[in-house]
């Protein structure tokens, strides 16, 4: 059975290659004005590979994954002993952290979200999010904000 980078199992970061950081911004300036969104898969912290997946929604405000393209990365994903660490999206205008729609609509309590958004510079920023409260359906949800590390030298993020 996997194990899963939990913030309860001591696993609150997550890393990642550089090249692999600047895949999800190409995505994502390709994808504005709408959020842009995929997901990212490895094995324990380490992130091996990011699949970005259209936005079915095509909303600048809201996403939600491509059902078939969805199942097709989680699919090749197993095919090659790799688990969901995260699910990424932008939030062009913001917020710089997960929405009440972000938290409500959440469906994978094993992974980790990134949020990406704009500063005033128009540059790309990240914060990777925990959230809490998904296995319990009686439980309140919420967030706590994680680690992500750059490298095997565990750089920050590039502004």
């Amino acid at each position: 059975m996997p194990t899963y980078p939990t913030p309860e199992k001591g696993g609150g970061e997550l890393r990642l290659a550089p090249r692999l950081v600047e895949a999800m911004r190409a995505a994502l300036d390709a994808a504005l004005p709408e959020e842009g969104c995929g997901l990212l898969f490895g094995r324990g912290q380490r992130v091996e590979r990011v699949v970005p997946i259209q936005n079915a929604q095509h909303s600048p405000v809201h996403f939600r994954l491509e059902p078939q393209a969805q199942l097709a990365a989680m699919q090749e994903a197993d095919e090659q002993g790799l688990e969901l660490l995260a699910i990424y999206h932008s939030h062009p205008r913001g917020p710089e952290h997960p929405s009440v729609t972000d938290i409500e609509e959440a469906a994978y309590p094993q992974a980790a979200y990134l949020i990406w958004w704009q500063d005033v510079a128009r540059r790309w920023q990240v914060e990777l999010f925990w959230l809490e409260g998904l296995e319990d359906p009686g439980a309140p949800r919420g967030y706590r904000l994680g680690r992500l590390l750059v490298d095997a030298e565990g750089e920050a993020p590039p502004a």
